[in-house]
């Protein structure tokens, strides 16, 4: 290290003298820089560091005033100090195997141009400092990873043999700004956890209740007092409350929904003894209120006053999630309400407000998917009574504030008073047109082959190696898909909205119904399988949600064609459509000639838009 240092001085003094002799341009700098290396970095990479800059003015006016050339013996009393000058002591003294750096200097243009971009043009004494043949050869050139001290015996692709130091060497430039692919903008703190409240609801094992929480419930039921079997919210009776919460958040460790709901109602029980200690005493100032009422909480939980009050503020933060979102949200908020309650970003008025549109959407999507959760409530003294029965498409929400979820069937009596919908999981044949025959069957097996990844499928988990939809069709398929129907506000009465996001490529859902053959003037998806007969997918009283997704001139969806064990499917592929927004597909012209309506999209591609309408007989 010793011999790398003092050679490192020697060259930047000798560099120093030659750039006071020299002519440079007006308001020059010498700009010292060094290349870093980090081994946990996966991409190998060099990252360029700037350690000092000097103003070749300056440095020519210390010249003239102290005599003689600027030298490291001369201008530092020894090698620790002169690097401390330079701005160079803590990247050169930890070079190791751990910690690469490669020095180099050159000018800082005074428009502010960058020097590894022009390097190329300066004088030799400029480039990157050669420290002679003695210099440890474990110094990697820029962009070289560091893994082992033995130097590659080829050169990393993407540099060329030259790219070492000494030797003829051209800095890798900045990757500029692909202006045409935007990067992704980040979700917003409160749309995450939006995000994560729809994911938990609609994944089946979110409130997986297992013994253990289910023992816990109980032992904590019976060890309540005995004039109250529970934390009634009519009249929030503080020291059971805090028995409760208590017994949950020391007790069970696994169950993080029921955590939260016993704390946020704790919040609402130290405020009710509050307000009730502040009627009974008058006479006490504001803060002995609350200190006896923290006392007493803090005897009951065995906290210092420091950790209870520390707790509160997240507790606090549950609460308003409640308050706003209701016992759904909060029950399914997951991990991340705690970072979020805690941190408090982006948890200001319109965090809030969003919050409050979330409530009876989700409710309808939990008491329909998992209506155990209402269970968990018993513990808060709230009611466990289901409201929204059937299938989770059986309802109508309303992106609206307030707005009730409406039966299905209410929403398509203008046009049949007697209108039903049977939901399928798969589709139906009919067998009085196809008998046994399914026509989108083309292979009979019995082994079949993805047309798309060419790998093997099967229905057993060991065997299936095709991973093409797996969201659909694997032995361990995704159910259900987070999307609701909901009311539009322009005219198009039903739509699909996207609960959570959906990447490009990722399967939405299968275009299920029945399929049958012949029928004319009613809307159905026309398909073939191979040389099979055409058949069609019928929607028009049995399917699933696919059947309301509504057209647009500029969809963010798309059908396409898959086989899965030998049968064709026609599935809905995202285009990359964000949670919160209605998803839609090209009805395709087929779907418009002769048909007398005109197209509500509402995009500035619209086809249909204008079109005339026939006369009315």
């Amino acid at each position: 290290m010793d011999i790398l240092r003092g050679r490192l001085i020697g060259k930047i003094d000798d560099i120093l003298s030659q750039v006071v002799s020299q002519e440079t341009p007006p308001k020059s700098q010498l700009q010292i820089e060094a290349n870093l290396v980090l081994p946990q970095d996966s991409t190998g990479l060099a990252r360029r560091v700037v350690l000092d800059c000097i103003d070749v003015e300056d440095l020519r006016h210390h010249v003239a005033s102290h005599g003689g050339t600027p030298t490291s013996s001369s201008s530092c009393p020894a090698p620790h100090d002169a690097n401390m000058a330079l701005g160079l002591p803590s990247p050169i003294e930890t070079v190791s195997s751990k910690t690469m750096v490669t020095p180099f200097v050159g000018y800082a243009a005074p428009d502010g141009t960058d020097p590894a971009t022009t390097n190329a043009t300066l004088p030799s004494q400029l480039m990157p400092l050669d420290l002679g043949s003695d210099t440890p050869s474990t110094l990697p050139s820029a962009g070289q990873s560091v893994i082992e001290q033995t130097p590659p015996t080829t050169p990393p692709v993407g540099h060329s043999t030259h790219d070492t130091i000494g030797g003829d060497r051209t800095f890798p430039k900045r990757r500029k700004q692909d202006h045409g692919h935007p990067h992704k903008p980040e979700q917003s703190t409160i749309d995450k956890l939006i995000e994560g409240i729809w994911e938990q609801i609609h994944n089946p094992k979110s409130l997986a209740m297992g013994d253990d929480l289910k023992e816990t419930m109980q032992w904590v039921l019976e060890r309540m007092s005995s004039q109250t079997s529970r934390c009634t919210t009519t009249n929030l009776e503080f020291s059971n409350a805090t028995k409760c919460c208590r017994q949950i958040t020391t007790s069970s460790r696994t169950a993080r929904a029921l955590e939260v709901i016993v704390q946020a109602h704790w919040v609402d029980c130290y405020d009710a003894r509050l307000g009730a200690l502040r009627e009974d005493r008058p006479d006490l100032r504001s803060q002995e209120h609350k200190k006896i009422v923290l006392t007493e909480a803090c005897t009951a939980f065995s906290w210092s006053e420091k950790e209870l009050r520390n707790r509160m503020a997240i507790w606090k933060g549950y609460r308003e999630i409640k308050d706003a979102a209701g016992w759904c949200a909060l029950t399914f908020a997951g991990p991340g309400i705690y970072r979020f309650c805690k941190y408090r970003l982006g948890f200001d008025e319109d965090a809030i407000d969003k919050l409050r549109g979330l409530r009876l959407r989700s409710e309808v999507a939990a008491d329909t998917l998992q209506p155990q959760w209402r269970q968990l409530l018993s513990l808060v003294g709230e009611s466990t009574q289901i409201q929204w029965r059937g299938h989770p498409h059986d309802w109508t929400v309303s992106k609206k504030k307030g707005e009730d979820p409406l039966p299905l069937a209410v929403t398509y009596k203008q046009w049949d008073a007697n209108f039903t919908y049977k939901h399928l999981k798969d589709s139906i044949i009919d067998r009085d047109l196809w008998g046994d025959t399914d026509p989108r069957q083309f292979e009979k097996g019995p082994e079949f082959y993805c047309k798309t990844c060419s790998q093997r499928q099967s229905s057993v988990a060991q065997e299936n190696e095709c991973e093409c939809f797996s969201d659909l069709y694997s032995p361990n398929p995704r159910t259900p898909t987070p999307v609701q129907i909901f009311r539009t506000d322009n005219g198009k009465n039903n739509g699909l909205v996207a609960c959570c996001s959906f990447e490009r490529g990722q399967a939405v859902g299968e275009f299920v119904g029945m399929i049958t053959k012949g029928l004319a003037d009613v809307d159905v998806m026309q398909s073939q399988a191979g040389e099979n007969e055409p058949y069609q997918i019928w929607q028009g009283r049995c399917g699933n949600f696919t059947r309301f997704m509504n057209h647009s001139c500029a969809p963010n969806c798309q059908f396409e064609t898959f086989s899965w064990l030998g049968v064709q499917r026609i599935v809905v592929v995202s285009k990359g459509v964000a949670a919160g927004k209605e998803l839609t597909v090209d009805y395709s012209g087929r779907y418009w000639d002769n048909l007398d309506k005109i197209c509500l999209c509402g995009e500035p591609c619209c086809r249909y838009k204008d079109r005339r309408l026939p006369a009315p007989v």
